[in-house]
């Protein structure tokens, strides 16, 4: 058995119509509340569900729905669809945004913030997919630059640090990154220029390779009493 039902204000006018079976007239869906009262909801019963369908969508075009200003429904659509149509990835009107935040402003509720909040990994590829479709501009990376100036970035996480090594491990020095390096105070050694310097000219491996090459020798001197 099919019906359509009618929400109804204490002054007897309705607010929402809608279609459906068994408990749906009696449960709160979407963002309208149910009426206080059970004599509030009006039921008209149907064999078919192609008559409950035809019947809502005579009830909304009669009674006018409030958000295109045609009456005093709180519904969202004519009606007569079955399941209605999702209102996902609808473009909220700037206007609607501005009414929305006054509400919240008055009532005193803060909207949940989505700072530091991590990104699964479907949002990570879809961000990843949009940003490979635009190429920056040089002003656009000299506006962001100037914004982030001055700003203290966050300690990175262990697991960054983990990852970013990685990723540059094997990765050859650019002459950019080894002048970067050597303005900071840190010389590299001749011997391998991506490797800091410990003595001599040498990175730690050759410094080590060397002295055992010279102690080698000392002791073959000794050995033969030269020394």
């Amino acid at each position: 058995m099919y019906y359509t039902y009618l929400w109804l204000r204490e002054d007897g006018t309705p607010y929402y119509v809608g279609k459906g079976t068994g408990k749906r007239a009696f449960v709160k869906h979407g963002n309208n509340l149910l009426p206080p009262v059970i004599e509030n909801i009006i039921i008209q019963e149907f064999e078919r569900e192609e008559d409950a369908l035809f019947a809502e969508k005579l009830l909304i075009s009669a009674y006018g729905r409030k958000d295109n200003s045609t009456g005093l429904l709180r519904n969202l659509t004519d009606g007569g669809e079955d399941p209605p149509k999702s209102k996902k990835g609808k473009r909220v009107s700037q206007q609607r945004r501005e009414r929305c935040s006054k509400t919240l402003k008055l009532l005193g509720i803060k909207p949940p913030s989505r700072k530091n909040v991590p990104h699964s990994e479907l949002s990570k590829v879809k961000i990843s997919e949009f940003q490979k479709k635009y190429k920056k501009t040089p002003e656009h990376i000299q506006k962001v630059a100037e914004s982030q100036r001055g700003q203290k970035r966050r300690p990175r996480t262990e697991e960054e640090k983990q990852h970013l090594s990685k990723m540059l491990k094997g990765v050859p020095w650019t002459p950019k990154r080894r002048a970067a390096r050597a303005t900071k105070g840190i010389r590299m050694a001749d011997c391998h220029p991506d490797r800091k310097h410990t003595a001599k000219g040498l990175c730690r491996p050759c410094a080590f390779k060397k002295w055992a090459e010279d102690s080698g020798r000392k002791q073959k001197r000794r050995k033969a009493g030269l020394s």
